[in-house]
């Protein structure tokens, strides 16, 4: 008899996420999970808790690459990277997008979206306009910004803008982006 092919959490874990990748949550099951490892369902019902935890795990991983693609430089300014990243990111992971805004998992989403909104308000302290604020002034910033942001990036996942191109949407983003930082230096200044 051949020796049984032995799955580590992690290849688990990781084919799981493929699915998801590609399929979005109605696609993640044991069945698909073993099929993208190849492989039966036995090793994936002997490594799995719970499809909570499994969710919560593609959760994280999909969060950690959303913050990638906030984090990397497309212009000079930290604050607009992180919205045209926001926006490339519903373009080009459409399913990971849907599953990060997904309402069925609020409570983990929120739990994901309250550390990325950390990370980013603290990569955001040194930013000109907001630079020696109160926290809760910047986090209001970054959240007033995030809202365009993300009425975009959902405009750009569900194909109201089909054949937008990164140059476009960094064009929108930064269009728009200047003017709400100027007129929320304005605000500051006029109160």
């Amino acid at each position: 008899m051949p020796p049984k092919v032995k799955f580590k959490k992690e290849a688990i874990l990781d084919a799981a996420f493929a699915v998801v990748r590609k399929h979005g949550w109605k696609g993640l099951t044991a069945r698909s999970i073993a099929r993208e490892l190849n492989a039966s369902t036995g090793p994936i019902y002997t490594h799995l808790k719970s499809m909570k935890t499994l969710e919560s795990k593609i959760l994280e991983k999909a969060f950690e690459i959303l913050l990638d693609y906030q984090a990397t430089r497309r212009t000079e300014d930290i604050f607009l990277n992180m919205g045209i990243g926001y926006v490339l990111f519903a373009k080009e992971e459409k399913h990971l997008f849907r599953c990060i805004n997904d309402e069925r998992y609020n409570s983990l989403n929120r739990e994901y979206h309250d550390k990325i909104f950390k990370t980013l308000g603290r990569k955001l302290a040194a930013y000109p306009i907001v630079r020696g604020l109160p926290r809760e002034q910047v986090d209001r910033f970054l959240l007033q910004g995030w809202t365009y942001s993300h009425g975009l990036a959902s405009l750009v996942n569900k194909g109201f803008y089909q054949e937008i191109t990164d140059d476009e949407i960094t064009e929108l983003v930064t269009f728009t982006g200047l003017r709400f930082a100027q007129g929320f230096k304005e605000m500051l200044t006029a109160t």
